[in-house]
């Protein structure tokens, strides 16, 4: 009678062993496959956000009426994140084609930073809203109140990720970016100059909504504090990225894991000629 083969106990072992390393690559891969997955979704999340706003503030300031008798606001020192001007552009009210634009940074019930934009369009029979004042300079937007102004209500959340805007101007006269608006004098006024803006440079900070939810009002206060303003000559975007890249330890000092590097950087130019 003939002996059955079987393993042993040292092949078991082996086997045994062989299957463990395996699952244990399986397992890294897997891993790194989901963090992958998960960084990408991050980025794609952050992007879609980014290209919505500068697509949609594309369009508003492409259908601005580009006159030197149109008051409009390019404000970079009001916290670095407003803008309102005049453009040909639908709205939920008005039949005259042009409305008051704004985007603001507001705050949501959490106290959490957002950009919001606002539309108010306008009556034919609307009178005021392009007036001049007794020196002959135009209304500014911002003392436009009541039926001629932009309301709270007139606002809407445009992207929750986005938390920090910055501007800066590229001048026709020498090519140069410059962290304000050119102006000129006009009957003793100071007025933005158009003539003499090349391009508005536009720059958003931006994270996605998963991390958006992780931080804390007080961790949107540091991140915006230590982007800071970009120099002069020096666009927002370049600025901000030297100050996460070349110092990242103290970039991310006292944020969630992972929270400051889901701070994503984002800009563009808009031609004003």
């Amino acid at each position: 009678m003939k002996s059955k083969r079987c393993f042993t106990l040292i092949e078991m072992l082996v086997a045994i062993g062989v299957l463990t390393i395996l699952g244990a690559l399986i397992a890294q891969v897997i891993s790194a496959t989901s963090r992958g997955s998960h960084s990408s979704n991050q980025i794609v999340d952050s992007s879609g956000q980014a290209r919505l706003v500068l697509d949609r503030l594309g369009m508003d300031l492409a259908n601005m009426p580009k006159r030197t008798d149109m008051d409009y606001l390019f404000d970079a020192e009001n916290k670095g994140d407003v803008l309102r001007f005049i453009s040909q552009v639908s709205a939920p009210r008005g039949d005259r084609g042009l409305a008051l634009v704004g985007y603001q940074m507001q705050n949501d019930t959490e106290n959490k930073p957002f950009l919001a934009r606002g539309v108010h369009g306008y009556e034919w029979n609307e009178a005021g809203f392009m007036g001049i004042t007794s020196k002959g300079t135009p209304v500014s937007l911002l003392s436009l109140t009541g039926d001629l102004g932009l309301s709270d209500s007139e606002y809407d959340a445009l992207s929750l990720g986005v938390l920090k805007v910055a501007l800066s101007y590229q001048k026709k006269s020498d090519g140069k970016l410059y962290n304000k608006m050119p102006t000129y004098q006009s009957a003793g006024a100071t007025l933005p100059a158009l003539t003499n803006l090349a391009s508005l440079v536009v720059s958003v900070a931006v994270v996605d909504l998963e991390t958006r939810k992780q931080l804390q009002v007080k961790e949107f206060d540091t991140i915006q504090q230590r982007l800071g303003n970009a120099p002069e000559g020096v666009t927002p975007l370049e600025y901000w990225s030297g100050v996460a890249d070349d110092d990242f330890k103290h970039f991310s000092e006292g944020l969630p894991p992972n929270a400051a590097k889901a701070v994503r950087f984002y800009q563009r130019f808009y031609p004003m000629e």
